[in-house]
């Protein structure tokens, strides 16, 4: 039995398949029944390959300039503090650990930075009161603040 096989591109991410914009080549009746009618893909021609690689050169580049421009907004923060209070026990263990999600709320509330979430660098959520470093990275640079963790006052 011969299969026919056709290059394809992608125009979503198809699971077992590849992601957005990638051309792949796939089994010719995969690629009529199910890719080309629900619009996840298209026929790999010398024109739409040339569209799609101009496409990814500029989606390339308006990546490699938000990098940039978030590493030099980092370095601007080199060294600053920024505080939270949360509620801890008498040991001084927080009853809720402070993790990305919080420091990335709070980095937009103290100081209106609004970082992605894979941009902040935690091992793990943080579980005690006191002084945290909290290393934001972009591309090659990268910048240390301080988050100093207050116990809530008890009413």
């Amino acid at each position: 039995m011969l299969s026919m096989k056709m290059k394809v591109i992608l125009l979503s991410d198809v699971v077992k398949v590849g992601k957005k914009l990638d051309i792949k080549e796939v089994a010719a009746g995969f690629a009529r029944n199910f890719l080309f009618p629900k619009r996840l893909a298209e026929l790999a021609t010398k024109g739409a390959v040339e569209t799609i690689e101009n496409r990814r050169a500029k989606m390339e580049a308006v990546m490699k300039k938000k990098i940039e421009d978030l590493g030099t907004l980092f370095e601007g923060l080199e060294g600053k503090k920024i505080s939270i209070v949360a509620k801890a026990n008498e040991e001084g263990h927080l009853f809720a650990g402070i993790h990305k999600e919080d420091v990335k709320e709070l980095l937009m509330k103290e100081l209106a930075v609004d970082a992605p979430v894979g941009a902040i660098n935690m091992e793990r959520s943080i579980k005690e009161l006191g002084e945290h470093e909290i290393i934001l990275h972009s591309g090659d640079k990268k910048a240390t603040l301080l988050l100093n963790i207050e116990r809530e006052a008890e009413a």
